[in-house]
């Protein structure tokens, strides 16, 4: 009989290698199981008893945690009489992206595309959302930075128009190397040698911790969803869709009482999508311009 260490190393090669292989390939627990082929132990000894049950016991461990991190990065939340999809990334270890055209310079368009395009890429798509307002054209509408090359420049007019953009201050989503930012568009010179990836859309939501004074508590909803994206007290990225008519004010509360952002900006309402498969919502399609992804 094999030394009860060996036995170990026999069930995690034989009896959870398809566990290892689909669930944690992509973990931080990486086990290549295919070198422990070469380990026996007999099936009905007491040892191969006792370690059976601990390994159970211990990847049942393994698949909790790593269902409650799945759930701390998305969740439904309720919040002033709605409930809100929220998806929330960090950007020193997630790969987060704007995203407009293919490798051919073919406009991407709709969630469908976006999620091909990544996949012949060997990538996984975990979340993905339209990014602001876009032109006839498909063009977004605004800033836009892709690889460090600015691609649309910034829109600094501020013209008296109903359109959500041009409700003041507007502003810009953006990723460095080190970080990600919402700022008001006047402030986007301080982060332009920096920026790898932006967009630019508007209103603002909520501005260093205040609600953005043009909104009214109680205000019509006009019938629309939102979606937006705001930065946390620990920096990361978070992403919010309501899954009913919301108000500017209430959209702001929820970015900045719940979900702790001292700074946030509007995507985009009554068209908007998100595709977050971890909460099952599978919205694909759409008629967008510019889209942030994130990817595995």
């Amino acid at each position: 009989m094999l030394a009860p260490v060996d036995g170990l190393l026999y069930i995690l090669g034989d009896c959870y290698q398809p566990f290892i292989r689909k669930k944690m390939s992509k973990g931080t627990y990486v086990i290549k199981s295919y070198q422990l082929l070469h380990f026996t132990l007999p099936r009905f000894s007491i040892t191969y008893f006792y370690i059976n049950t601990f390994m159970k016991h211990f990847f049942t461990f393994l698949f909790v945690v790593a269902s409650i991190t799945a759930f701390a990065q998305a969740r439904r939340i309720k919040h002033a009489g709605n409930t809100f999809d929220v998806y929330i990334a960090t950007p020193q270890k997630d790969n987060i992206q704007t995203y407009w055209k293919n490798h051919r310079g073919e406009k991407l368009i709709s969630l469908t595309n976006l999620k091909k395009n990544v996949e012949q890429k060997g990538k996984e798509l975990v979340f993905a959302t339209n990014a602001g307002i876009y032109l006839e054209d498909n063009s977004p509408q605004g800033l836009y930075v892709e690889n460090g090359k600015e691609l649309r420049p910034l829109d600094t007019k501020k013209k008296k128009s109903n359109a959500n953009f041009y409700m003041q201050p507007n502003g810009v989503f953006l990723l460095t190397k080190t970080g990600a930012k919402v700022v008001v568009t006047e402030e986007y010179k301080t982060y332009k040698s920096q920026t790898v990836y932006a967009t630019q859309s508007g209103p603002m939501l909520v501005i260093n911790g205040k609600i953005n004074s043009i909104f009214r508590k109680g205000s019509a909803n006009n019938g629309y969803i939102r979606s937006g994206v705001g930065i946390n007290d620990k920096g990361e990225v978070v992403f919010a869709i309501s899954n009913g008519p919301s108000n500017f004010y209430d959209f702001a509360t929820l970015f900045r009482d719940i979900l702790r952002c001292d700074n946030a900006l509007y995507l985009d309402g009554a068209i908007c999508r998100s595709y977050i498969p971890s909460l099952k919502r599978l919205q694909l399609g759409g008629n967008f311009g510019a889209m942030i992804g994130v990817t595995k």
